[in-house]
């Protein structure tokens, strides 16, 4: 099915000031939107949306990350990301899902702009004019918490009851003036406030649990995958700083930018 794009928008947004406070670099946040016709819609309910699917979230992937891309001039200006899909009235929350929630869609954008995190994302289902918001998150990092933006706008005629709104949106950036550091930091003090009486116990936790991975993962391929902590924090050489000195990363720079901070 080819796709139906009724209108293209590119929302464009710069933020100088926050907190009363000018900001030493500007936060600019991009959005590329399309409206299209819902493929599903008028036929009642569908079982298989995968046809529908397979041609037309790839075009719109490609579309709209195209979009982005020449708007911030190269895939490396993106730090923060997200997407976003609004249905009409007479659609379902599954379509506006089955558009966005796909490899054929995503990796589009994911490999645009070098990304490792998952692409944050609502889906909902609003008439003309409804808000349209657009999580988003530091796209290598999905603990870094200075990149927990959303990004809001609207379109008056969009969608009809018979369309589907696709977004995907970018920021250059973190939120101005971050100051509340990231979960990798979280887990530092969390592990600094085990009482002394208890951190033997948990030591030998961890050291059962670094067994079961030597066990189970035993490959040099797969061995540094357990081993090490995910995006979010958890697992790896976090969980096991327990009343030791360790550093972590931090978002606490002005522009979310990773730096050392020594743990004592």
């Amino acid at each position: 099915m080819p796709l139906e794009l009724r209108k293209t928008v590119l929302y464009d947004e710069t933020t100088l000031i926050e907190g009363g406070r000018a900001a030493a670099v500007p936060l600019r946040q991009v959005a590329a939107i399309a409206v299209v016709r819902n493929p599903w819609a008028g036929r009642g309910f569908v079982d298989d949306l995968k046809p529908e699917i397979h041609d037309v979230a790839p075009q719109l992937g490609e579309l709209l990350t195209r979009m982005i891309v020449d708007a911030v001039g190269s895939g490396d200006v993106v730090e923060g990301y997200g997407k976003a899909a609004v249905v009409g009235l007479d659609g379902e929350i599954e379509h506006a899902s089955a558009l966005i929630h796909t490899l054929r869609f995503g990796n589009h954008y994911r490999e645009a702009v070098k990304a490792k995190s998952y692409l944050s994302f609502t889906n909902k289902r609003g008439g003309p004019g409804t808000s349209i918001q657009i999580p988003m998150m530091h796209k290598d990092d999905e603990g870094q918490r200075s990149h927990y933006i959303t990004l809001e706008m609207q379109i008056e005629d969009a969608p009809r009851a018979d369309e589907i709104v696709v977004v995907l949106g970018c920021a250059d950036g973190g939120r101005l003036h971050p100051r509340i550091g990231n979960r990798y930091i979280d887990l530092e003090e969390l592990a600094a406030e085990i009482p002394p009486q208890h951190r033997q116990a948990v030591e030998r936790e961890l050291g059962k649990l670094d067994l079961t991975v030597t066990t189970n993962f035993p490959t040099e391929v797969d061995r540094p995958l357990a081993d090490a902590s995910d995006r979010q924090g958890i697992g790896g050489p976090h969980a096991r700083a327990v009343g030791s000195g360790t550093s972590a990363p931090t978002d606490d720079d002005g522009r979310g930018q990773p730096s050392a901070v020594s743990m004592t």
